[in-house]
C-alpha cells in the first residue's frame, strides 16, 4: 500500500545548555502532531526540564541522562559523578535502542549531525543500511561565527557525515538573517539539500489565551519582562536587572529558568523580597504568554527567546552571550541592523543602562511578522510530507562510504 503519511517521527535534541533545543522539536511535535501527517512521535532529550511541558497529543519522550557545558565549551555529566565518556555509552545505547524498537520513518537531528560526541552516529548508520528512515539535520539560522564552526564540524568529521547520513538540511529561519552557507565550509552536495523554512513562530501553537498568563494576572500596569534562557549562565543579566530602576508604575518580572545555580536564584529571591516593584519567578515554560502581557524585554539573545520577541512584536533590549559561543551575539547584531531590537554587550548591560532602556522611547517592533518569514511550521509539515510520501517498505541505495565506516 502507498505510504503517503509520516507514520513514526524521532525529534532528537543534545540540550547541554539551555532548553533552546528541545523548545525548537517541541513546536516542530505539536506542528506535525496537528497536520495531515499526524505522526506517532519519540522525543530523545537530555534535559529533565523538557518534562514541564505537556507532550502534543501521540508524542511520548525518552530521556537521557544530563550533560552540561561549562563556560570553557567543556562538556561533564550533570548529576551523576562519573566520566563524560561513562555517561555518553549510556545515552548511544538508550537511543539505539529505543530508536531500533522504535523503527520510525522520519528522524530529525537538532543542530549536531553526530550528536553529542558521536552518541547519534552508530543509531544513524544502522538506520541507514536498513535503508528506509530518511534523515534531516535541523539547523537554527545562525550557529557561531563561520571560523570556529568551519574548525569545529571540521574537527568532529560533521561535512562527512551530513553528507553520507542526511537526505536534507532544514534551516530554522529567514535566509535574510540566516548564516551563509558557503562561509559555512557546505561544498555544492550539501548546499543542494538545504531548505529554509523560515521561523516557527510560537503564536500559532500558544496554549493560552492571548494577553493572559496566572502568574502575572494580578498585575496592574505596564510590565517589565526580563528572559535569561535555562538560566545556566544568566546570573549576571539577572542580577543587574533586578537591581535595576523602573519606572514609575512599571512591575518588573524576572524568570530565572531552571538551570540556575541555587546559590544566584537565593540572591535574586533576597532582591526581590526587598522590592515591591519586581516579582521573580523560577521558571515560565509558557514565556511566550508572558511575552504577549509584557511591555518592554530585556533578554539573553537565544533563538526561541528571540523569535517569541518578534513575533509579538515586543521592544527588546537583547544582551547575547558571547560565550562559548558567539551566536547570540551575532542573531541580535543581524536583528539590530534590521531596526528589530536593541542590543547592549555583557559588559554594557549594568542596572544603570537597563533602567535607561526601560525609561526611553523604545522603537517597536512593529514590522517583524512583515520583515521576517514565520511560516516554519507550516512549511516543515510540507516537507515532512513530501520526504515521506513512499512506499514504507521501500529501501534506499546504501551509500557505499557509509558502509565502509560503519562496519
Amino acid at each position: 500500500m502507498e505510504h503517503t503519511e509520516t507514520r513514526r517521527l524521532v525529534l532528537y535534541s543534545h540540550d547541554t545548555m539551555g532548553l533552546g533545543h528541545t523548545r525548537r522539536n517541541l513546536l516542530i511535535a505539536q506542528a506535525l502532531s496537528e497536520s495531515r501527517t499526524q505522526p506517532a512521535t519519540l522525543m530523545v532529550f537530555g534535559a529533565g526540564e523538557a518534562q514541564a511541558w505537556e507532550l502534543p497529543a501521540g508524542v511520548e519522550s525518552l530521556t537521557l541522562p544530563a550533560v552540561r557545558k561549562g563556560s570553557d565549551g567543556r562538556y561533564s555529566s550533570r548529576r551523576m559523578p562519573v566520566s563524560l565518556d561513562a555517561v555518553i555509552r549510556i545515552r548511544s545505547r538508550a537511543i539505539a535502542g529505543s530508536i531500533e524498537a522504535f523503527d520510525p520513518d522520519l528522524v530529525i537531528v537538532d543542530k549536531v549531525p553526530g550528536g553529542l560526541a558521536g552518541e547519534l552516529l552508530p543509531t544513524l548508520r544502522q538506520l541507514r543500511r536498513r535503508g528506509r528512515a530518511r534523515l534531516v539535520l535541523g539547523l537554527r539560522e545562525v550557529l557561531d561565527d563561520p571560523a570556529v564552526v568551519r574548525a569545529e564540524w571540521a574537527r568532529e568529521d560533521s561535512y562527512r557525515i551530513a553528507r553520507e547520513l542526511y537526505d536534507a538540511i532544514w534551516v530554522y529561519g529567514d535566509r535574510r538573517v540566516a548564516d551563509d552557507p558557503v562561509a559555512l565550509g557546505f561544498g555544492p552536495e550539501l548546499q543542494e539539500r538545504i531548505h529554509y523554512t523560515g521561523y516557527l513562530d510560537p503564536l500559532a501553537r500558544s496554549r493560552h489565551p492571548r494577553g493572559e498568563h496566572p502568574a502575572v494576572a494580578d498585575i496592574v500596569g505596564p510590565i517589565a519582562l526580563c528572559l535569561v534562557g535555562g538560566g545556566q549562565d544568566g546570573g549576571p543579566l539577572a542580577h543587574a536587572f533586578a537591581r535595576a530602576p523602573f519606572p514609575t508604575g512599571v512591575t518588573g518580572v524576572l524568570v530565572a529558568g531552571p538551570q540556575m545555580p541555587e546559590a544566584d536564584y537565593q540572591t535574586l529571591a533576597t532582591l526581590a523580597a526587598g522590592r515591591a516593584d519586581l516579582r521573580l519567578l523560577r521558571f515560565a515554560p509558557d514565556a511566550d504568554a508572558l511575552i504577549e502581557r509584557a511591555d518592554r524585554v530585556v533578554a539573553m539573545g537565544g533563538y526561541n527567546t528571540i523569535i517569541e520577541i518578534l513575533a509579538h512584536e515586543r521592544a527588546a533590549l537583547v544582551v547575547p552571550r558571547t560565550v562559548p559561543r558567539t551566536e547570540q551575539l551575532i542573531r541580535a547584531q543581524r536583528l539590530a541592523a534590521l531596526g528589530l531590537v536593541d542590543v547592549a554587550l555583557p559588559e554594557e548591560a549594568g542596572p544603570d543602562r537597563i533602567g535607561r532602556w526601560l525609561a526611553g522611547a523604545n522603537p517597536p517592533t512593529v514590522g517583524a511578522r512583515q520583515c521576517l518569514d514565520f511560516g516554519g511550521l507550516n512549511r516543515i509539515s510540507l516537507l515532512a510530507r513530501a520526504l515521506t510520501r513512499r512506499t514504507r517498505r521501500v529501501r534506499l541505495a546504501p551509500r557505499p562510504q557509509l558502509i565502509a565506516a560503519a562496519g
